[in-house]
């Protein structure tokens, strides 16, 4: 007698389980997979998915549903209402195990919850990890069931996954003919792309246009070829799906960039210089349209080329696609801001009235937080275009203008009085020293400089300040770059780009003082002068000469306006002190405690190791900075080298900061426990304490730091100070089993952010 097939699904049976079996394909709409990238072939695949495992898990032995069910709770931890379905599972197949009887339909169920767990895996540690499991998990299922089946069921099943097999093929072949024919259009419209967005970038529109022209044809001309008939299959194929799509994003693209050719005839930014200190306002003004809709096309272009990112792509696909995405993103970025210049600037500019403009010359040789102590400054004017320097002094005049006044105060947040009170701007409400200005620096914040700058200004002067902008020597070299050296014919001296870092940090010192005075007020008013009588270049050329020194805060500004502070923020010349969002953070900050002109001399290096756990946001960090006072004990002034609280000469007193979002845990020289004093600062816990190095002394404090991240990934914003000379980083974290999330060895000059995707300039 012929024994009975185990798990036979009777003909009753058979009825419910196919109702199971669709309903569990209707709920796979909405588990949000995209096997395909495109939505209706995405629904047709995942439903086609559901319905067959269900239907086969139907005969499925108990043991291989108790693996499925256990499986998909694991991976469905995020999703609390699948996990106890599947959990649900879990035990119904150890009930079915020791009943040792069909329940087809119960079995079925079983399979339902399975399937919708593995297409709502929330555990995917690396590419194509839930995939794997997916497809493992599910032909566990289908074939224990199948074995199950009678055979013509088999037969038919076979036959059908042979005919499917036969269509990925034919698939395959159609999607190759329309990659073969596209592929040189792609290539050079690619290449013709990058040229384009370059030509952008450097500021060639006439190029630019040519270029983004050409690319168009190409494109279109790729995306013809993928959108051929016989390419149309693979829709259908995941992997080949993708390949396929992107064809419709190359149509995209050439749409976008025959858009921004069209935009880019119209604008022309050479016209935009500076003659003999007066801009154009009204051209400024007439570009603001055009450029407004080349930032609209470019956005555009961006989002098409992100649309096509996939990490099915192939690799030399995805790479060049990569570098295009990112390409277009910074043009964007660009185009924005030249929009936002266009929008705003003539109002900067005094089209519709006088602005009046403050100006602070520092020295990094007595370091602040925000570049060096203030030693000269400028009032700039601009009026419809035409500017001019309207008055101009050393720090000690605005001193002794503030101590002839009753009371001097100061707008700003309790943060800020708690944290800079005892560095003379007093408490709140209270009166603020006449010599904080020699303190006002300390804030590694333009913004909070400035606004200070502009109150204490205005208190004394009667003169309302519209913007603040921090210059130092080296933003100073970068202004000679543009306008060629100065000449202070009084003693005849001649400074280059090349040499008035030097000077001005050092040399000048070994002068008599009341030359140096003379020297040093000459040297910056000649600086001024000569920016605003010069021929200066178009925006390109000013962004190409400026724009490093601008980004490494050396050149920094703050408009009173919020919304010009925004075209600051946007130009990247607002040198603030970057949000961390959530993220892990990492700024130090020295502060001269000495009284002279020694920070020339200190090197500084920092290293920070921390660990991460991925999903809980704690985090364990060290941060050790090293300091080394290379300044001799002899051979320059003591104005240079000495210092006002009665240490040896060549000794440097710093103020060390410490600004972190994490929490400290203690404060360590030599594995020696030293004292701090605490606070907050726009966002960030700060940690201080004062350090005293001998000339030649090199010491090393240490911060062990613990603290929750509220996001992940994980990612460290870097903010550097602008020092003589720029401190080295070496910065690693793991995760808790010990991979690297974010790591960089070298000089960085300019606010960062270091993650497992590299490292990308903060803004």
């Amino acid at each position: 007698m012929k024994s009975r097939r185990r798990n036979t699904i009777t003909r009753a049976n058979a009825y419910s389980v196919a109702a199971i079996a669709v309903a569990a394909g209707v709920l796979a709409t909405f588990a949000g997979c995209h096997p395909t990238g495109e939505a209706v072939p995405d629904a047709l695949v995942t439903v086609a998915f559901a319905v067959f495992v269900t239907w086969a898990g139907a005969s499925s032995p108990w043991w291989a549903l108790l693996v499925g069910s256990s499986i998909a709770a694991l991976i469905t931890v995020g999703d609390p209402a699948f996990a106890v379905a599947a959990l649900i599972g879990f035990g119904a197949s150890i009930w079915l195990g020791l009943q040792r009887r069909g329940f087809a339909p119960l079995r079925a169920l079983i399979a339902a919850t399975v399937v919708q767990g593995l297409l709502r895996s929330h555990a995917n540690p690396w590419f194509l990890a839930s995939a794997i499991t997916a497809v493992a998990v599910a032909l566990l299922v289908i074939l224990t069931g199948l074995a199950r089946r009678p055979g013509y069921v088999r037969v038919r099943v076979y036959w059908g996954a042979a005919v499917l097999a036969a269509l990925g093929v034919l698939a395959t072949i159609g999607l190759a003919v329309g990659g073969l024919s596209a592929r040189s259009h792609a290539t050079g419209g690619y290449r013709d792309l990058v040229h384009g967005l370059n030509a952008i970038k450097s500021g060639d529109p006439t190029a630019a246009a040519k270029a983004l022209r050409s690319a168009a044809t190409e494109l279109n001309e790729a995306s013809d070829s993928l959108a051929a008939p016989w390419t149309q299959p693979a829709r259908l194929v995941p992997v080949l799906a993708q390949h396929r799509a992107a064809g419709d994003i190359m149509g995209k693209a050439a749409a976008a960039a025959t858009a921004a050719a069209k935009t880019l005839d119209v604008v022309d930014l050479s016209q935009l210089t500076v003659q003999d200190g007066i801009i154009d306002v009204e051209a400024l003004s007439l570009l603001a349209k055009p450029l407004g809709e080349l930032q609209s096309t470019v956005d555009g272009l961006a989002t098409a080329l992100d649309d096509a990112s996939s990490p099915w792509l192939f690799t030399e696909f995805q790479g060049r696609l990569n570098k295009a995405t990112t390409l277009a993103h910074e043009i964007a970025r660009q185009a924005e801001t030249s929009a936002e210049a266009a929008k705003r600037g003539p109002a900067l500019l005094g089209i519709d009235g006088l602005r009046r403009y403050f100006v602070a010359f520092t020295s990094s040789a007595e370091a602040r937080g925000q570049t060096g102590l203030m030693g000269n400054w400028a009032e700039i004017t601009i009026d419809h275009g035409r500017m001019k320097m309207a008055a101009n002094g050393r720090t000690a005049e605005l001193i002794n203008g503030l101590s002839k006044l009753p009371k001097v105060t100061l707008q700003a947040s309790d943060e800020f009085f708690s944290r800079f009170g005892q560095f003379g701007a007093g408490p709140k409400g209270g009166s603020v020293t006449p010599k904080y200005w020699s303190n006002i620096t300390m804030p590694p914040d333009t913004p909070t400089v400035g606004t200070s700058m502009a109150q204490l200004y205005e208190q004394a002067t009667g003169r309302p300040i519209d913007g603040v902008f921090i210059i130092d020597t080296a933003g100073i070299a970068a202004l000679l770059r543009l306008t060629g050296p100065v000449t202070v014919p009084d003693i005849g001296l001649s400074l280059s780009a090349s040499t008035v870092e030097q000077f001005l940090l050092l040399d000048q010192y070994s002068r008599p003082e009341n030359e140096r005075r003379d020297v040093l007020e000459a040297v910056t008013q000649a600086t001024i002068n000569q920016v605003l009588g010069s021929h200066l270049p178009s925006p390109q050329g000013l962004a190409a000469d400026l724009g490093p020194a601008a980004t490494q805060g050396h050149i920094s500004g703050w408009a009173k306006r919020p919304d010009e502070q925004h075209l600051f923020d946007l130009a990247g010349i607002d040198a603030s002190l970057p949000s961390t969002n959530g993220h892990d953070g990492l700024a130090v900050v020295s502060d001269n405690a000495s009284g002279s002109k020694i920070d020339s001399f200190l090197q500084r290096e920092v290293r920070y190791d921390a660990t991460f756990d991925q999903r809980t946001g704690h985090t364990t960090a060290v941060a050790s900075i090293s300091l080394t006072n290379t300044a001799p004990s002899t051979g320059y002034p003591d104005y240079v080298i000495g210092n006002i609280i009665g240490l040896p000469v060549g000794t440097n007193r710093t103020l060390l900061s410490l600004y972190s979002p994490l929490t400290l845990q203690g404060v360590s020289i030599d594995g020696k426990q030293i004292g701090t004093f605490s606070g907050t600062e726009l966002g960030w816990n700060v940690y201080s304490t004062l350090i005293t190095l001998a000339p030649g002394e090199k010491l090393t404090v240490r911060f062990t730091l613990e603290g929750n991240l509220s996001a992940s990934p994980y990612q460290l914003v870097y903010r550097p100070q602008p020092l003589r000379i720029p401190e080295r980083l070496f910065a690693k974290t793991v995760d808790g089993d010990g991979r690297t999330v974010a790591g960089y060895a070298g000089t960085l000059r300019r606010r960062s952010v270091l993650s497992l995707s590299g490292l990308v300039a903060w803004r």
